[in-house]
């Protein structure tokens, strides 16, 4: 069974620890065993019987030579009788002063018969001193040593067995530790080979944790490829049912326009307003659909400009002003005088979530007041905190229901969706593009006393440059009429027959010349023939893409000459603007577009082509 890394790292501090302890213990027992051996080297047992055995020798000769000296009185024999006592007086003093002789004195019979052979034999040195020595006393040192005789010769005998017992005691010693060594070596051993185990079993542990790690990351590279499959499919898709949505959507919103231009009933003017509501409701619907899918996917992009909260607000109310209207609704706004006039941000992103917020209190308010407050707090040198409030005094949502409303897909209640409509994304939109930015929203409702929603964003402050206040309608009128007396020449080109027809329509009602190719190749032939003063080209057409025909067309033009190519497209990603600026077009119009959008377009070519010629 794998032991988990934990409890194993724990076990393995064990085994090592246990090592340790079974070193250091052998390492003891080796020094005690060397300390054995030193001891016994020192001793020299060998050394110490063997004077014991000479001391005992050399006395029994002196003893022979006294009795010889006793019994037959000769001079020649007291030479030999001196000679002899001064080889056993050299042996007993080689005996005393040894210092291996220390390992008998636990022996008292040793003991006992050195101390008297010393009372004895030193004091008969002077028996030889003074020529003859008397003969009574010779014969009374021979008597006392013959007393002695008996244990002085049987110190060879103790001192041989104290050996033995001392070299017994040692040896026994040595085994022991020796027993000791074996046995801490085997511990050792085992341990090893324990710990060889546990390092085996681990390693097999973490070949099968590797195993499963790298069959997990495969199985994750497998999840992330579909993943990504998945988004670049769903991107795609979007980005397909944009173009397909938004293609239609521009004929019956362009044509709705052009309709609401001439003369009608009052019946069909009321009806063809509602079908321009309801169309521009339904692209509501399919830009929250984009917008979420950025977001969803990371491609939102922020910009840092110039913020003039005054027109932003004023623009956002302006468009629901009619709708409110018609519901009797006071709509209103405060914008408060300490709000800094150079906030960066991105006005785009702050104007689709306060469109969103208001349009919402607009839909959910039959009676009262929609209202916008500015405020900042937070303000410094190089930074502000600005914090917008849209309250309206509508149904209200009940307070369980506050964090539901901001899901994706979400509405406070079923019945909201069948009575007032909609997708559910708008909150989910405002709420990521408001974090996105840095900022938070919440909301203060309660049933039957409205909402209030709010957000704050962290910005920071640039070198404010005042805008100019938008130009009065009949000024933008004016200035364009006197644009549109110089007449261009248009390059068309668009695969759908509605779309070909409704922008032929708008461009001769504004006095250009047009003329019209179905996809790309179309689009060539006719560039290379004639002079243009500007090229509407779609994208995805047949035969040839517009984007290949902005290329071809780039590498044909004369050097010095550049015509305005201008792509409108119903691809509304971020990726379909790149791309077409990329091949080289100088501007992008997303469908669907409003007459005014293109018209605008038309008076910026002509004031270039203006100030070109002059």
């Amino acid at each position: 069974m794998p032991v988990p890394g934990k409890r194993y790292f724990v076990w393995l501090a064990m085994l090592v620890s246990s090592m340790a302890l079974v070193l250091a213990a052998s390492l003891f027992y080796d020094l005690q065993q060397r300390k054995s051996i030193r001891q016994t080297i020192e001793w020299r047992y060998d050394s110490m019987t063997a004077l014991v055995f000479q001391f005992e020798r050399e006395f029994l000769r002196f003893h022979r030579a006294l009795e010889i000296a006793v019994e037959q009185p000769n001079p020649e024999k007291l030479g030999e009788l001196a000679l002899r006592y001064d080889i056993l007086i050299s042996r007993f003093n080689l005996l005393y002063e040894s210092p291996n002789i220390s390992v008998l004195d636990n022996r008292p019979e040793f003991a006992l018969i050195i101390g008297q052979l010393k009372s004895v034999l030193i004091p008969a040195e002077t028996l030889w001193l003074g020529g003859q020595p008397p003969h009574d006393e010779m014969k009374a040192l021979l008597s006392t040593l013959s007393t002695m005789g008996p244990a002085a010769q049987t110190l060879s005998m103790t001192a041989n067995s104290e050996v033995a017992r001392l070299l017994e005691n040692q040896s026994q010693t040595m085994l022991r530790q020796s027993d000791m060594v074996i046995g801490l070596t085997s511990a050792l051993l085992a341990l090893l080979v324990l710990s060889a185990v546990a390092l085996l079993m681990r390693q097999r542990s973490q070949e099968r944790e590797l195993g499963e790690m790298q069959a997990l990351t495969e199985d994750l590279r497998e999840q992330s490829a579909l993943a990504d499959a998945s988004n670049k499919a769903k991107s795609e898709f979007l980005s397909s049912m944009s173009h397909e949505i938004r293609t239609p959507m521009n004929g019956i919103i362009g044509f709705t326009e052009l309709a609401l231009d001439t003369p009608l009933e009052a019946a069909q003017r009321s009806y063809i307003e509602n079908v321009k509501r309801s169309a521009h409701s339904l692209l509501v619907i399919t830009n929250q659909i984009l917008n979420f899918s950025k977001i969803e996917s990371g491609q939102m992009e922020l910009e840092s400009i110039p913020i003039d909260w005054r027109a932003l607000v004023h623009q956002t109310l302006q468009s629901v002003a009619f709708e409110a209207g018609q519901k009797g609704l006071k709509v209103s706004c405060k914008l408060a005088d300490q709000v800094p006039l150079d906030c960066l941000g991105d006005p785009d992103r702050i104007s689709q979530v306060l469109n969103n917020l208001c349009h919402n209190a607009v839909k959910f308010t039959e009676q009262g007041f929609v209202s916008v407050q500015v405020q900042s707090r937070h303000v410094d040198a190089g930074t502000c905190e600005v914090c917008v409030a849209v309250q309206d005094s509508g149904i209200g949502i009940a307070s369980e229901k506050h964090a539901a409303v901001f899901n994706a897909f979400s509405q406070a209640d079923a019945s909201t969706t069948r009575v007032y409509g909609g997708t559910g994304l708008g909150l989910a939109i405002c709420k990521r593009q408001v974090e996105g930015m840095g900022g938070r929203m919440w909301l203060e409702s309660a049933p039957g006393q409205g909402s209030t929603f709010y957000f704050n964003l962290p910005l920071q402050r640039g070198i404010h440059s005042p805008n100019p206040p938008p130009a009065p309608l009949h000024m933008v009128s004016d200035g364009a009429s006197a644009v549109q007396q110089a007449s261009l020449r248009v390059l068309l080109v668009e695969d759908n027959a509605i779309n070909q027809l409704l922008a032929k329509s708008i461009l001769n009602n504004l006095g250009h010349r047009v003329e019209t190719a179905r996809d790309g190749r179309e689009a060539l032939d006719l560039f290379a023939a004639h002079p243009w003063d500007l090229v509407l080209m779609d994208i995805h057409m047949p035969v040839m893409s517009g984007l290949d025909a902005t290329r071809y067309i780039r590498q044909q033009e004369a050097p010095g000459r550049h015509t305005p190519i201008i792509a409108i497209t119903a691809g509304a990603m971020e990726a379909d603007r790149a791309a077409c600026l990329a091949a080289g077009m100088d501007d992008y119009i997303a469908k669907p577009y409003k007459p005014q959008v293109l018209q605008e377009l038309l008076e910026r070519v002509a004031q270039q082509r203006t100030e070109a010629t002059h």
